[in-house]
């Protein structure tokens, strides 16, 4: 493999740490991986100086509060490879302590540097949380959310990455309460794992009620209830949780029952001991990760042991996908690159394209046989978002099982800066972007067995802007594309697309587009409007449909509820030059569509589809 020549022997050498790290929960869910017999697994831990943890201000309030934190020293080349895996650990003092001493204590920044993740050491007022909610007393969690977005303001951290709070004594009571009241729509989201040692959350906390939601009929914000705001109310949230205790005499059942209920776990317990605590695991019987540890001491664990003991027989296991307003999305196990199956290139294109290249590609299994014989099969070309990656691309939009499924290739380019640039110009222009997706195109024919006929092309938010910005001007390479979820040009570009000399309307298009139902108007590239503009301009103009006063107004040839729980609504359009798919899916916010999205675009529009050598569509039903 070809290493793009920007990247360092430091990120090198934190890619295999992170591959190492990730690996030890690559099978099941999180604890079946605790024999810390070796807690670092040969990696070498650096130290790194106190003087190297940061101090940030934020104003809460109309008060200024300060925060430490540490970002590893490869941060930027981290970026350029995985932007969207570059997780944070929130990690709370105890009374009396504050940011500084919790680093000393913790050494958290000292795996952030060997792990490639980013560490926040919140300090309380004079040392001491406002656990109990006084009206009298700050905001913690509006801290905590200012804190948070400080970072992924000042750093460009995508503010879906992974959150993971802990902490000691009133700081384990701080991580609990921010993880109970934190992860919900438009604030903390992504928590995904939490684990307290020697601290529970105030009982002040367990009293609150829960958050009540309205879902819209047809896509647009969520309303939460006025009646139970953010920072005085619950929202329903499975969580990887677990509870600690290194002394005698915390009683951690309400919390255990709390987090058992959000996660509903099954009634029956696994426990299991090794050499420092002893372990009693509740699961939820359909999703591993939404799981209850409540551990007690066997011998003594501190200091950075303690931590990578977290890390790695949790936080480093679980991340979460974003894709159901209603529970807070799913909790999923995280995978490298090569527990995905992926193969990571890096190859020199054209000035014109910026040359150096990356991106991930993914062959079935069944390769090989597929192409014995002179047999070819089809491409998928996949785009991310904007702060996005090819890694998350390919782990949450589910290409990779579909690809294995019905045998075809699955690539997953990499922006530059984490994004894919959808320029387009009144002159005719080059955008370097298109110019190495055109480039990309041919080298992957050079490489593998491609079905020149049967390539395909999808994206989502700024990638589906882009898979746009891609088909306009080379309608002719793709025998369809799904610019699915939620991104397009603006509508003043659609609707006076004769000013634009590199979009084309002379080629029919099969087209499947699709939006969250719970996405507000302003979350995606080009907005509801370009939304609107887009659905007829690929409807009406490609593919000559009727037109209609409002697209939301087109009658459809059919179509269809899908889903096991229903919340996919699917309208069909066929007859026209070529099919057109319009679909919305319940309680989805910005983010993919889950429940096999990937195989549903590919089943009932892609593997329908090739485009002959003269341009023409071949259709086979």
């Amino acid at each position: 493999m070809k290493m793009d020549k920007h990247w360092t022997a430091g990120i090198r050498r934190s890619a295999v740490v992170v591959a190492m790290a990730l690996a030890m929960g690559a099978c099941g869910s999180s604890d079946d991986n605790d024999d810390t017999d070796d807690l670092y697994g040969g990696m070498a831990i650096p130290t790194v100086a106190i003087d190297k943890v940061a101090t940030g201000t934020v104003t809460v309030n109309g008060a200024a509060r300060s925060y430490r934190y540490y970002l590893p020293s490869n941060l930027d080349a981290l970026k350029a490879v995985n932007l969207k895996n570059i997780r944070i650990v929130v990690s709370f003092h105890d009374q009396g302590q504050n940011g500084e001493a919790n680093a000393r204590q913790t050494l958290w920044h000292e795996l952030a540097e060997a792990n490639g993740f980013v560490v926040i050491y919140p300090e309380a007022v004079n040392g001491t949380w406002n656990t109990t909610l006084a009206k009298d007393g700050p905001d913690e969690l509006a801290y905590i959310q200012a804190a948070w977005a400080d970072i992924r303001s000042k750093f460009n951290i995508s503010d879906t990455n992974a959150v993971y709070p802990t902490g000691f004594g009133t700081g384990a009571a701080m991580a609990h309460q921010l993880a109970m009241m934190g992860p919900v729509i438009g604030y903390l989201a992504p928590i995904s794992a939490v684990a307290g040692i020697d601290g529970v959350a105030d009982p002040a906390v367990f009293t609150l009620p829960k958050t009540a939601y309205t879902y819209p009929a047809t896509p647009g914000p969520v309303v939460r209830s006025p009646d139970t705001p953010f920072g005085a109310s619950l929202p329903a949230t499975a969580m990887s949780a677990w509870m600690i205790t290194t002394k005698a005499g915390l009683d951690v059942t309400r919390q255990a029952d709390y987090w058992k209920a959000q996660n509903a776990v099954a009634a029956a317990a696994t426990s299991r001991s090794d050499r420092y605590f002893r372990t009693t695991t509740h699961k939820n019987a359909a999703n591993g990760f939404q799981e209850v540890r409540v551990s007690s001491a066997r011998s003594e664990l501190s200091g950075r042991d303690l931590s990578q003991y977290l890390w790695k027989n949790m936080f480093s296991h679980v991340i979460r996908f974003k894709n159901d307003d209603r529970v807070n999305g799913t909790l999923v196990q995280t995978k490298t690159d090569q527990e995905l199956g992926l193969i990571d290139s890096t190859h020199k294109f054209s000035e014109a394209a910026r040359g150096d290249r990356r991106f991930l590609t993914y062959l079935p299994t069944g390769y090989a046989k597929l192409t014995a014989g002179n047999g070819t099969v089809p491409l998928v070309l996949n785009f991310h978002g904007i702060r996005g990656s090819a890694w998350w691309q390919a782990i949450n939009t589910d290409y990779v099982p579909a690809a294995e499924k019905n045998g075809f290739i699955a690539v997953f380019p990499q922006g530059l800066d984490a994004v894919f640039s959808s320029t387009i110009s009144t002159t005719r222009t080059v955008n370097y972007d298109v110019q190495y997706i055109v480039e990309l195109i041919d080298h992957l024919k050079t490489k593998y067995r491609i079905d020149s006929s049967r390539i395909f092309i999808t994206g989502v938010s700024a990638g589906a802007a882009f898979t746009n910005r891609v088909i306009v001007e080379y309608p002719q390479l793709f025998a369809g594309a799904a610019p699915c979820y939620s991104g397009h040009f603006s509508a003043t570009v659609y609707n006076n697309y004769q000013n634009y000399p590199q979009i084309r309307t002379d080629v029919p298009m099969p087209l499947w587009q699709c939006r969250g139902g719970t996405e507000p108007d302003n979350s995606f590239p080009g907005g509801a409007a370009g939304q609107e503009a887009s659905r007829r301009f690929w409807r009406v103009v490609v593919n000559g449909y009727a037109d209609a006063a409002r697209e939301e107004e087109a009658v459809p040839t059919s179509t269809a509820t899908l889903g096991p729980d229903a919340r996919k609504h699917v309208r069909y359009f066929t007859g026209g030059k070529a099919h057109y798919v319009w679909q919305t899916t319940d309680y989805v916010p910005h983010f993919w569509h889950p429940g096999g999205q990937a195989d549903l675009m590919w089943t009932q529009m892609f593997s329908k589809y090739r485009r002959n050598a003269d341009g023409t569509l071949t259709y086979t039903p």
